[in-house]
């Protein structure tokens, strides 16, 4: 699959640019300052997101002969290219566009409905790096934080081995932004930073007793990184 030099993004900010040109006075200046501030970057972002995902569709298609060819008759396919790419556009993070890339070649072969598949595309713009990391965190040391229900001290476990800190205010900040998303469940019992807290835990019933956690990922946040972080060409 062949990279095209433009891409029909270019007709948005040729449109663009005329609009600029016919504001009076400024003219041809405001034309110049768009160009050089959104027409190269936007294009070389543009270049560098196609190659990405032509890059490993070429690897595809070597394991799987045929399935490009059919992509293009793929509705929900394009329509989740589109996602991702629009996204891809609006972040210079690599590591973001590497898990667009991760989800939209995953959504080929998922059997995930394809609403779950355009809001978890979604979630990588929505969300920070930050986010994500700590997602994975508390995914792959569920046993270690299981029993802690205070938000300092799951911080102190998580930031004591890190080479930066963050304030624990924008940590649980963090926290309650994917829990939000639906992607955490985090029990009232959780102590707050300033311990004010009620007392009642994820489900019903003698929960102490049977050991169940203060703060754990869901299957829906688990589905999420899946998606996201693993591909295996």
């Amino acid at each position: 699959m062949e990279v095209p030099k433009k891409s029909k993004t270019d007709l948005v900010h040729s449109g663009a640019k005329a609009t600029l040109s016919l504001i009076p006075i400024v003219g041809g200046t405001a034309s110049e300052i768009f160009n050089a501030l959104i027409s190269s970057p936007f294009e070389k972002r543009v270049s560098e997101w196609m190659e990405l995902v032509s890059k490993d569709l070429k690897k595809i298609e070597e394991k799987q002969k045929g399935i490009i060819q059919h992509l293009p008759q793929n509705e929900e396919f394009i329509s989740l290219l589109i996602t991702a790419s629009t996204n891809a556009y609006k972040t210079h993070l690599k590591e973001k566009h590497k898990q667009l890339k991760n989800g939209l070649l995953n959504s080929i072969s998922s059997n995930l409905e394809f609403d779950i598949k355009e809001v978890y595309l979604n979630l990588v713009s929505e969300l920070t790096l930050k986010h994500i990391e700590l997602l994975i965190y508390l995914r792959d040391n569920a046993e270690v934080i299981k029993s802690i229900n205070e938000y300092q001290k799951i911080y102190d476990i998580i930031y004591s081995e890190k080479d930066f800190k963050i304030e624990i205010s924008e940590f649980r900040f963090l926290l309650k932004v994917i829990e939000g998303k639906g992607l955490v469940l985090i029990s009232d019992d959780m102590r707050d930073i300033q311990e004010v807290y009620e007392s009642t835990y994820l489900s019903t019933g003698g929960e102490e007793e049977l050991g169940l956690p203060f703060i754990k990922i869901t299957n829906f946040g688990n589905n999420f990184l899946s998606f996201i972080l693993d591909y295996d060409l």
